[in-house]
């Protein structure tokens, strides 16, 4: 790859800077016209428009507040068994009356609370989606976090493979997508040593139909490693 920056030379087909334009894309390498629309012209629309690949989660109101919903049905399931467990000598000596009625309190209070947390939590899922931008070779991460403490993580792109996957793959994405949700996902594994057994980071971009087909034909184009782990053909 770095001969052909130093040479000017599209990094497929090697075709000279001088008999040809070059473009740049956003691993830091330059390809020609023809290696790019081959792989798809949207891409090569793309990277004559964007010097920086950006991807974000497009806001769906209705899915977040479903995963709201889902996420407070859970909260109160638990506080009322938990309160009805408690409450269960009430039953033996004071009859079903009195226990219904704790229990019609106990789901009063979680619909209460639901009542004061839900917009509170519709407003920061709307705040902290994470969003990545690439270029030059350098995958920039930033993650969802409230603190301006919180940095972005920068990485090389050629230390992350990928694969066609789903966006619940990416942790981060859990309840802000629909299920079953298609994505491009870049997997991160460390050097070696421990962390590499037990750990990997995944990243899911490509979060509509459009930046998928950019992706993968980027990705093509640019030759990153596909990941052949478990984790490709898992649901």
């Amino acid at each position: 790859m770095e001969e052909c920056r130093a040479v000017e030379s599209c990094c497929r087909c090697q075709a000279s800077g001088d008999s040809t334009e070059l473009l740049p894309l956003w691993d830091g390498n330059v390809y020609c016209p023809v290696c790019i629309e081959s792989a798809s012209p949207e891409l090569l629309r793309q990277a004559r428009e964007h010097s920086i690949l950006e991807d974000e989660l497009p806001w769906n109101a209705k899915e977040h507040i479903r995963a709201i919903l889902r996420l407070h049905l859970v909260i109160t399931a638990v506080w009322v068994a938990v309160f009805a467990w408690i409450c269960l000598p009430t039953l033996v000596k004071d009859g079903t009356a009195i226990f219904l009625g704790l229990l019609l309190i106990a789901a009063s209070i979680g619909v209460l609370v639901f009542a004061i947390q839900g917009p509170i939590w519709f407003c920061l899922g709307r705040k902290t989606r994470p969003s990545m931008t690439l270029s030059n070779g350098t995958l920039t991460i930033k993650s969802p976090c409230l603190s301006r403490r919180c940095k972005p993580l920068c990485t090389p792109l050629e230390q992350w493979t990928w694969y066609e996957g789903k966006v619940k793959h990416d942790s981060s994405y859990r309840g802000l997508a629909r299920r079953g949700q298609r994505a491009i996902v870049l997997v991160y594994t460390p050097p070696g040593g421990f962390l590499k057994t037990f750990f990997r980071y995944k990243l899911a971009c490509g979060l509509t139909d459009e930046r998928y087909a950019v992706w993968k034909a980027f990705l093509q184009v640019s030759g990153l490693r596909e990941y052949e782990g478990m984790l490709r053909n898992s649901d």
